[in-house]
């Protein structure tokens, strides 16, 4: 039912509030963006993001959304009946016993995401109201990139703390000019405008899909093609881009993958970049693939 619900959701598509879909969608939306004085870089995180929403406020935001949209009404009914449904019958096993979810959107649910990213839209409306709201904000699920004030942000801290009784925040700060956020490293630059590089945790050991494994082919390339599309999307300085470059042939290389493998890939999305997005990406990268 939850999956049916969500395939249905396709009809009306989220178009309020502030999320993105992925790192290089971010960064297309961050085109331009310069930081303004006194301003660093942080992530917002929230805790604990779908056990802290509650059900019937996430369903009034659907309720919302679906009157947005011009849903037929009888058809918005039906929908909130099947959501409440799917919701309230959250059970999971621990220890051979079986528990009921009482309260938050259940983790394994595949309307969860929906719900969450409705609630959350509309907690940013209403966040986006106050005066301490910062003037950028794009979020991924939980997480939040932002610039703010460096002075106001333990008052923003607090104001977005405040919101919600179940709702609250956790912030990180960049440290020297630089940033992770989802996959990215985002630095600031001497004239304020952002950079990007790829961010891997220091735990990363490049272990993928083996080549020797029984899976299907498509499944062995997925990560390679996840990371040559990153490659081409993400604009990076010329050496930053034949880092990751080389850093893709050498994961392929520690998963058993040979040259002609990664090379391939790299074909593919390059020709892909060329037709597709050729007069969004900056000089520096756009020459690499050029030449």
């Amino acid at each position: 039912m939850a999956a049916w619900l969500v395939s249905e959701m396709k009809k009306y598509p989220v178009k309020h509030g502030k999320s993105v879909k992925n790192s290089v969608e971010l960064v297309k939306k961050l085109e331009g963006f310069k930081l303004g004085r006194g301003e660093i870089l942080v992530s917002f995180d929230v805790t604990a993001l779908f056990p802290s929403v509650p059900v019937n406020e996430a369903l009034q935001s659907l309720r919302r959304h679906l009157e947005r949209s011009r849903a037929p009404p009888n058809h918005i009914e039906a929908y909130l009946s099947v959501a409440q449904v799917c919701m309230n019958q959250n059970f999971f096993t621990f220890r051979g016993k079986v528990y009921r979810q009482t309260f938050g959107l259940s983790m394994g649910s595949k309307l969860s995401p929906l719900l969450a990213d409705l609630f959350m839209s509309d907690f940013e409306n209403e966040a986006q109201k106050k005066k301490l709201f910062p003037r950028i904000w794009w979020r991924y699920v939980d997480d939040v990139f932002a610039p703010v004030k460096e002075r106001y942000l333990d008052q923003t801290l607090s104001m977005l703390n405040s919101q919600h009784n179940t709702i609250k925040c956790t912030v990180e700060k960049e440290v020297e000019g630089r940033l992770p956020f989802l996959d990215l490293l985002i630095s600031r630059k001497e004239d304020s405008t952002l950079k990007f590089g790829i961010y891997r945790k220091p735990t990363s050991t490049d272990r993928y899909i083996t080549s020797d494994s029984n899976h299907f082919d498509a499944q062995k390339q997925a990560a390679f093609h996840s990371m040559a599309h990153r490659l081409f999307n993400v604009p990076m300085a010329k050496e930053e881009f034949e880092e990751e470059k080389d850093r893709i042939y050498s994961a392929a290389e520690v998963n058993g993958y040979d040259r002609p493998f990664v090379d391939k890939i790299i074909r593919k999305h390059k020709r892909k970049t060329q037709r597709n997005s050729i007069t969004t990406l900056q000089p520096d990268t756009l020459s690499l693939f050029l030449a």
